[in-house]
């Protein structure tokens, strides 16, 4: 049998939520024609049904590798790193995704609220039961920065800081929420010391924003 023949029936069985046997035929299907981005996707895709979201996800990047611009993909990989609460890489899925697929739009919005707010229970649950985990109260602190709320924010990023002096990227997240509550003297400030550090993009936020000088 052909390549698409394989794909209409694990598809058809995709359909009627029987995905073990679905990727099966995926996969023969996959085995005949390895570039078909559509059959790559669907294996990521059933994967994921099934439970399987470090798996999806490798396929999910397989698809985007033979079609960058595959837009349907960022939105399922958002949801597969959300379940592995890898709640960073599932925002970056989102944006690229948006910016591919404008028309998702609005799909991608009710994932993303309902995502920040299962990342906001799971770092806070995480920084309660470490106190001093640096990294769980970095993530919330870019959470609360993604729903705009810098106050909250700028505790995250002072709590990194008081942990980890050396994290030029709390340094600079902090000076990005200050900035987005027009504390702009605290931006620069903080903002300088993360370019000090060495953070990369730190000197150009300051200049595209103005606040360099």
């Amino acid at each position: 049998m052909s390549a698409e023949t394989y794909f209409k029936m694990g598809y058809a069985y995709s359909k009627k939520r029987d995905y073990e046997e679905a990727i099966k035929l995926f996969k023969k299907a996959n085995a005949i024609d390895p570039n078909d981005e559509k059959t790559i996707f669907y294996l990521g895709h059933a994967y994921s049904e099934i439970g399987n979201f470090h798996l999806a996800i490798k396929y999910y990047k397989r698809a985007i590798e033979i079609k960058p611009d595959y837009g349907e993909v960022y939105y399922n990989m958002s949801i597969a790193y959300a379940k592995l609460t890898s709640y960073d890489e599932a925002f970056k899925c989102f944006e690229v995704g948006v910016e591919l697929n404008p028309s998702l739009k609005d799909v991608f919005e009710i994932l993303l609220f309902k995502m920040y707010d299962e990342a906001v229970d799971t770092y806070t649950k995480l920084v309660k039961v470490n106190p001093l985990d640096a990294s769980s109260y970095f993530y919330l602190g870019k959470v609360y920065l993604y729903k705009k709320k810098y106050e909250s924010a700028i505790e995250s990023f002072k709590k990194v800081i008081q942990l980890n002096p050396e994290s030029a990227d709390a340094f600079f997240m902090l000076g990005v929420a200050y900035y987005n509550l027009k504390s702009f003297d605290e931006a620069k400030r903080n903002l300088a010391q993360a370019d000090e550090m060495g953070h990369a993009n730190a000197l150009l936020f300051l200049k595209e924003k103005g606040i360099s000088e």
